[in-house]
């Protein structure tokens, strides 16, 4: 008797996993953030400045404000592939502009010289009514105030991540 309490018991769970997992997906989806994609953006084929991280859209509070979670390091001649220097008198500034349609809605820059710097911070359309569906990150070098700078100022290509779609 004791066998079948057991089996049944079992069959019950397996039942129960069953019905969470492959017939109520949405519920699980619905209280998790959206999926997060990587970035990797470059100012520069020989990555003298470059960031890299991860972006997660999701809402916060009620009635559901949208943000975006961005989180990451930013680094400047560090593993660079043209040049054995350390200091090139540039510095590297990575920046995040959310987007609600063609409405710039929030920007955040993170900057850092000679090494690499970590970042976490949250972009959020703030009193603008709508969503954020993506966020452009762009690199620049800049030069260091009262340093000698072989080159001057430039930034590399935008690149644009758009809200995932569930």
């Amino acid at each position: 008797m004791r066998r079948v309490f057991t089996s049944f018991r079992l069959a019950t769970l397996f039942l129960t996993a069953f019905v969470g997992i492959f017939l109520a997906p949405g519920a699980a989806l619905a209280i998790s953030p959206q999926s997060t994609p990587s970035f990797t953006v470059p100012a520069d084929d020989c990555l003298f400045g470059y960031t890299e991280g991860d972006l997660s859209w999701r809402t916060l509070g009620t009635p559901g404000v949208p943000v975006v979670d961005v989180a990451g390091v930013v680094y400047d001649m560090y593993n660079n592939l043209c040049l054995p220097i350390r200091d090139d008198g540039l510095r590297t500034t990575a920046i995040f502009t959310a987007y609600s349609g063609n409405t710039p809605v929030d920007r955040a820059a993170r900057q850092v010289d000679n090494g690499a710097r970590k970042f976490a911070f949250t972009l959020q359309p703030g009193l603008v009514v709508g969503t954020i569906d993506h966020v452009t990150i762009r690199v620049c070098r800049s030069a260091v105030p009262d340093a000698v700078a072989p080159s001057s100022n430039y930034c590399g290509a935008p690149q644009t991540f758009y809200r995932p779609i569930p």
